[in-house]
């Protein structure tokens, strides 16, 4: 099953409809909630041995925006992590220091975390284009190696893709 949170109606409406669309509304619900505030509260009902066969991805629109107690989506990674839940936080950034935050923020004590970087020219200013943010971060914790091996190839591809069309438009790429 999965929980998706927004506090956009609109987009709470499209992920309700998407899920009815694809036959998928007994699995899916959608809510207009703030979503570090509903997972924590829905992780705290776990069980520990519960919480390895749940995976969470937190994709945050603002990853520095805080809960009304404070927590920000890194401090949800880190205290999911360390509870034992599979979990995975995209982050995009612009610059590397941003970058570098956001990784050592996300270091869990006992808990082995990987981060695998996706840098385009973007990031380093040789590009006119920009698609959103300059690179972007996918930090797992509690994830085997077959799953990581995975992420990792797929953030290559991206990395090519976004390459590719900056050199089929002529422009500077990271070749």
């Amino acid at each position: 099953t999965y929980m998706l949170c927004d506090l956009d109606p609109s987009s709470v409406a499209d992920l309700t409809r998407s899920a009815r669309e694809l036959d998928l509304a007994d699995l899916v619900r959608a809510e207009r909630v703030d979503g570090i505030a509903a997972i924590r509260t829905e992780a705290e009902r776990f069980a520990p041995e519960s919480a390895a066969g749940t995976f969470v991805l937190i994709d945050p629109f603002d990853e520095e925006e805080r809960t009304a107690d404070g927590m920000d989506s890194l401090d949800l990674f880190g205290w999911l992590a360390a509870r034992g839940f599979p979990v995975a936080l995209w982050r995009g950034y612009d610059e590397v220091a941003a970058r570098d935050d956001g990784r050592s923020r996300c270091v869990v004590e006992g808990v082995a975390t990987h981060a695998f970087e996706l840098e385009t020219a973007f990031l380093h200013g040789d590009s006119p284009l920009h698609p959103g943010v300059g690179g972007c971060s996918m930090i797992l914790a509690n994830i085997g190696d077959e799953h990581l091996d995975h992420v990792e190839r797929l953030g290559r591809q991206l990395e090519a893709l976004y390459d590719e069309v900056l050199e089929r438009l002529g422009l500077p790429c990271r070749v």
